[in-house]
C-alpha cells in the first residue's frame, strides 16, 4: 500500500509500506479522507521523530473485522480518533484524559495518512463512530479538531451568557466561535489581522471581529478568552483582556524553551485562571459529531483546499503557510 511519509514540512514523499495485519479486536480502515493539522507541520514537534506516517483527522470504509467488533461491520463508514484514554486511572477520574498513559500510548498504524489503516482494539472499543450518510467525508475529518475545540470549553467551565473573545480566527478560531454561539454565549468576539477571516467569523458565528490595532480591544474584558496561535507573546496579552474571575486558555502548543515573564500582580487581584487545553476524549468527539450532524457548526466554508493522496506533499506546504488556506484535506481511495 501507499503512504504519506513525512521528513520535513518541504519533504513530504509517497512510499510504500506494507498493509498492516489486525490482531483481536483490531480493524483496518481504508482511507477516504484525512485533514491536515496545524499541529502536523510544527517542526519542532514533528522533525525529532520524523521520518513518520502523520495524519489524525481520519475518515475511512472499515474493511476488516472480527467478531470482537462486530458493532463495526466491513463496509461501515467511521470516524476514528488516535488517541483514547482509559477512562479509569486517577487521570481519568479527574477529568485529565487526555494525560492518561494509555492516552499518550496508542496511536494508529501506521498513521491516518496511509491507505490502510489498522485501529488499535482500545480505540475500537472506545472512539471510532460510525458517520451519517449527510455527512460528507471532507466534513467529517472536521471532527477532530471540532473536538478539540470542545475541549477548550469544558476545560474554562463555560457556562450559557458568558462572553468570549478568541484570540486568531484560523480554523479553529472559527469552530470555537461557532460553539460559543451555539452553547449560548453572551457575547462572542474574534480577533485577528486578515479581513476575510474576521468576515467569515461574522458571517458563520455572528462574532464581533477586529483587527489586532482596533481601539474597540481598548476596554474590552470577557469571562473566557482562548488563546489559538502557539506564541508567548500573543498569550501575554490576552491576559488582560479577561474580565475579573475569567479564564485564558492556552489552545495552541508553544515551542520548548519559550518562558512567559508573568508578573503575578496582573492576575491575582482579578482572580484570573490561566489554564491550557490538550486534544480530545471520546466525550469530545461525540460532542463534537453530534454539532456538525445538527448543522450547529458548518465546516464546508472552512475547507480551503481539498487534494488528491498523491498531492500529499502540496497539503503540507500549504498548511505550512499559514495565510494560504484554513484547512487542507487529503482525499484518497485505498486498496480494499
Amino acid at each position: 500500500m501507499r503512504a504519506v511519509e513525512y521528513r520535513a514540512n518541504d519533504d513530504v514523499r509517497i512510499v510504500e509500506r506494507d498493509r498492516p495485519t489486525a490482531g483481536a479486536g483490531d480493524i483496518i480502515v481504508a482511507l477516504r479522507a484525512c485533514g491536515v493539522c496545524g499541529s502536523d507541520v510544527l517542526e519542532w514537534y514533528m522533525k525529532p521523530r520524523a521520518p513518520l506516517i502523520p495524519g489524525h483527522e481520519v475518515v475511512g470504509i472499515v474493511v476488516e473485522t472480527d467478531n470482537h467488533a462486530s458493532h463495526l461491520r466491513p463496509g461501515t463508514r467511521v470516524f476514528v480518533h488516535h488517541h483514547v484514554p482509559c477512562l479509569v486511572c486517577a487521570a481519568c477520574r479527574r477529568g485529565a484524559t487526555t494525560s492518561c498513559l494509555l492516552f499518550r500510548s496508542t496511536r494508529l498504524d501506521p498513521g491516518g495518512l496511509a491507505e490502510l489503516i489498522r485501529v488499535p482494539r482500545e480505540i475500537v472499543a472506545t472512539d471510532v463512530l460510525p458517520l451519517p450518510d449527510h455527512l460528507t467525508d471532507v466534513d467529517a475529518t472536521l471532527i477532530e479538531p471540532l473536538a478539540c475545540c470542545v475541549r477548550t470549553f469544558r476545560r474554562a467551565r463555560f457556562r450559557p451568557g458568558d462572553s468570549v473573545l478568541i484570540v486568531g480566527a484560523g480554523l479553529t478560531g472559527q469552530l470555537h466561535a461557532q460553539i460559543a454561539r451555539a452553547w449560548g454565549a453572551g457575547d462572542v468576539v474574534i480577533i485577528d489581522p486578515i479581513e476575510e477571516r474576521r468576515g467569515l467569523a461574522r458571517g458563520l458565528a455572528g462574532a464581533r471581529a477586529f483587527a489586532l490595532d482596533s481601539e474597540d480591544l481598548a476596554n474590552l474584558r470577557c469571562d473566557l478568552v482562548i488563546v489559538t496561535p502557539p506564541r508567548v507573546d500573543v498569550l501575554d496579552r490576552a491576559i488582560d483582556y479577561a474580565a475579573p474571575g475569567g479564564t485564558v486558555v492556552l489552545f495552541g502548543p508553544t515551542g520548548p524553551g519559550e518562558t512567559l515573564a508573568l508578573e503575578p500582580h496582573r492576575v491575582f487581584f482579578r482572580e484570573i485562571a490561566i489554564t491550557t487545553t490538550y486534544s480530545a476524549d471520546p466525550d469530545d468527539t461525540r460532542t463534537a459529531l453530534d454539532l456538525l450532524s445538527r448543522g450547529l457548526v458548518r465546516v464546508a466554508p472552512l475547507v480551503t483546499r481539498v487534494v488528491p493522496f498523491e498531492q500529499a506533499a502540496e497539503a503540507f506546504r500549504v498548511t505550512a503557510t499559514h495565510r494560504e488556506a484554513l484547512k487542507v484535506v487529503v482525499t484518497a481511495n485505498g486498496p480494499s
